[in-house]
């Protein structure tokens, strides 16, 4: 699956916006990852996508809820 039409579909999953079909593509994607081994990392790979995840969450704005009060 292509990797755009696959972000499509998983924002799309996540909203609750797919056919039937299409969640069970998803859902059968998502499941063939259960029994794959993964390689482990070396400390320099590991602090790489750390510092990577930390940046993009800092980069990230947040959203603010505001509570408005009928009677002010």
């Amino acid at each position: 699956m292509k990797r755009k039409v696959l972000h499509i579909l998983l924002r799309q999953y996540l909203k609750n916006e797919v056919t039937q079909r299409e969640s069970e593509l998803i859902e059968s994607w998502y499941h063939s990852f259960e029994n794959k081994d993964v390689p482990p990392l070396d400390s320099d790979s590991k602090a790489r996508i750390l510092e990577s995840l930390n940046k993009n969450i800092d980069n990230k704005p947040t959203a603010v809820s505001v509570f408005k009060n009928k009677y002010t």
